[in-house]
Formats: C-alpha cells, structure tokens, sequence
C-alpha cells in the first residue's frame, strides 16, 4: 500500500512539472566590446579589428584618458607607445598638410620627426618610449588593404570621364581647360600613399632615419639622455 502511495505522488510531481513554464536559458555574457554585423556583406569582405573597442574601452575606464592642458599632462606616465602609421599618414598627406601641399621627402621626415617629438614631449615618459611601425599584415588584412587603396584612383578616374562624356553630351567639349600659361614647370606629382607599406623602400628610408634621429636625439637632448628607454620597432 505505502508503495502504490509513493508510486501515485511521484507521479502527481511528474505531472505537475510538466505544466511548469520552462526557466529561460541563462543569458550569455557580453563579449569586451561590442560586435558589428552587418546584415548585407560583400563577398570577400574581412571584418578586422575589434569595431568600437576604443569607444567602449574609455567609456568602462574613463580614468585612462588625461587631460593636456597647456601643453602638459596632468598625470605621470611610465610606458608611452606611440603607433607611427598614424603619425606617418597625418605628417605626409592627413590634416597636418595644407591642401595642394607636395612635400618632399626630406621634409615628410622632418614633419614625422617634429610631430613625434612634440608628442614625447607632453607625455615625458619616464621608464619606457615605444616607437612601432606596423609590420607585415595577415593575408585578410593586405587583400583589404589592397583593394581599398587601389579602389580610390580607380574610382577616382572613373568620375573624371563621367564628367568629361557629361560635358561632351551638353556640347562643351569645346572648351579648354584653364591651365597654367606656357612655360610654366609641371608641378610635381600628388604624393601616393601606397608606399607606406611594409616592404616598400620608402619605408625602409624612413625606418633608417628614424634610427638615426634617436641616436642624435640620445646624444644631445638632456630629456631623451636622462629620459626613458627607446625602443624602436621599424615596419621592415
């Protein structure tokens, strides 16, 4: 009898589970920053990199970002590392050259150097200063790279021949072109931006300079003699 008993409430306990709403499955943690997905993605499109990280990362730690005021940091700093592929790109084509400015090389360097240092100068490391160009990228991210710089010219001469047929269509093909008067020099071709490329020998210029311009800077600047260690890390 006491086991027909137990055998009828542990079906009662069966039954009543089976009408209990399921719990929800536990929720997934959140990964370190946010995730773009696109929905519509071109085929052969490579998502690199973490999208937002820095956006998320100074909103979860506001405390790693220092305030210059006067041209001073209002903090001490120990390790200062510095990506050069940002400094290069401002300092030769970016917001740091004046529109329908051509530089030359030499004075590229100089503008790199000049920016580099004024860098150093408001965080005044004291342990470390980490100099690094990027190196060699993974396949993914040459073959974006590649056709995101090539795609720009391209693009670029395909609007000008648009425009010229436009003007051919309207009946103004006629009409020349205002130029510079006869005699007057070319101007020297618009600066190309492919060669900051790992491997190219443009690169490897600025990589052997930059070795030398901290040896002169080691040798007779009182900050960088009694400064931090530099390390330089060059692309090549």
């Amino acid at each position: 009898m006491a086991q027909a008993r137990a055998l009828r409430l542990l079906l009662c306990v069966q039954v009543a589970l089976a009408w209990v709403p399921c719990a929800q499955p536990p929720r997934v943690a959140r990964p370190l920053a946010p995730v773009v997905r696109h929905a519509a993605r071109r085929a052969g499109d490579v998502q690199l990199g973490v999208p937002k990280f820095f956006r998320w990362l100074t909103e979860r730690f506001p405390q790693i970002n220092l305030r210059v005021k006067g041209g001073r940091r209002v903090a001490e700093i120990d390790n200062f590392y510095l990506d050069m592929n940002g400094i290069i790109h401002t300092c030769t084509h970016g917001d740091a050259v004046r529109p329908g400015q051509v530089m030359t090389e030499e004075q590229q360097f100089e503008a790199i150097f000049e920016y580099t240092e004024r860098l150093v100068s408001i965080a005044r490391p004291r342990k470390v200063l980490y100099l690094a160009i990027d190196g060699v990228a993974p396949r993914a991210k040459m073959n974006q790279q590649r056709s995101r710089r090539y795609r720009v010219p391209r693009e670029l001469a395909q609007a000008a021949a648009k425009e010229e047929a436009l003007k051919a269509a309207r009946g103004r093909a006629w009409e020349e072109p205002v130029g510079p008067p006869p005699g007057t020099p070319a101007p020297p071709p618009p600066f190309n931006s492919n060669c900051i490329t790992p491997g190219t020998e443009y690169l490897y210029k600025l990589g052997d300079r930059f070795r030398e311009w901290i040896k002169h800077k080691m040798a007779t600047d009182p900050d960088w003699m009694n400064g931090p260690q530099v390390i330089f890390s060059g692309a090549g």
